[in-house]
């Protein structure tokens, strides 16, 4: 399998150490790899709109045209693209709000460390197996399956299971949550007896309650509040495989 990562900062020797990293890293491991480079954000953006598949892109903040923030934007909200892991990399230790709005996968503060790196690119090799595990469901055509990493959360209710997808679809069958929840590796958290979200597409967590990517809020039992907050930071820690 061949991993086609990105790289997009004004500065080349950045530029160069990281895919020099980057290759190094992929020698020893079972994927192979394909990095792609761009000096400005403009040319990113035009090549993305070709329909260029990545799934990592290291971006830098400060660009000299169009920001990274514009970029991260452009990528979520024009091209609809939920699925690029965003890296941002900055000189800076500080950053605004708005980036987090970008779902960013992670920050790396210049000049980058290849400890730093290594640890990101495993984890996201990690996350990526994790996504390739399929949920197997019953149809009227037989069973078929969905991939666990494209499920945001999945609710049940009178003997009826929905998961809710990614891009917004919603696949219904029979079912109970607990016959489901053996199938799912750990990114999948219980909120409550009728909820399980996939940690991945969280947006805001609260004491009683988080928000999802794309809007929606479920509630958190009072009986599973400590359990989810421990299993949340541990995700959050990377004490668990993502």
């Amino acid at each position: 399998m061949k991993i086609k990562i990105g790289i997009c900062d004004d500065e080349r020797a950045t530029c160069a150490a990281l895919e020099k990293a980057i290759c190094k890293y992929y020698t020893s491991s079972d994927l192979s790899v394909e990095v792609s480079v761009w000096y400005d954000g403009r040319s990113l953006m035009n090549d993305l709109k070709k329909e260029l598949q990545l799934y990592i892109l290291f971006l830098d903040i400060e660009l000299p045209d169009v920001s990274g923030v514009e970029v991260g934007k452009y990528i979520r909200e024009t091209i609809c693209d939920e699925t690029l892991q965003i890296v941002f990399i900055s000189s800076k230790t500080a950053y605004a709000m708005e980036l987090f709005q970008i779902h960013p996968y992670d920050f790396l503060i210049k000049p980058v460390s290849e400890a730093g790196l290594f640890k990101i690119l495993k984890d996201i090799q990690s996350m990526m197996r994790q996504d390739s595990r399929y949920l197997t469901y019953p149809t009227k055509d037989g069973l078929k399956r969905v991939a666990v990493g494209d499920v945001r959360y999945i609710m049940s209710a009178n003997k009826k299971i929905c998961l809710c997808m990614n891009d917004g679809t919603e696949i219904s069958f029979t079912g109970k949550l607990s016959e489901v929840s053996g199938e799912l590796p750990p990114l999948f958290i219980r909120a409550s007896k009728s909820f399980m979200v996939n940690v991945r597409y969280i947006d805001t967590c609260s004491y009683d309650h988080v928000t999802m990517r794309g809007g929606d809020y479920i509630s958190i039992s009072q009986s599973h509040r400590v359990s989810f907050r421990q299993s949340f930071r541990r995700s959050i820690e990377g004490d668990i495989s993502l």
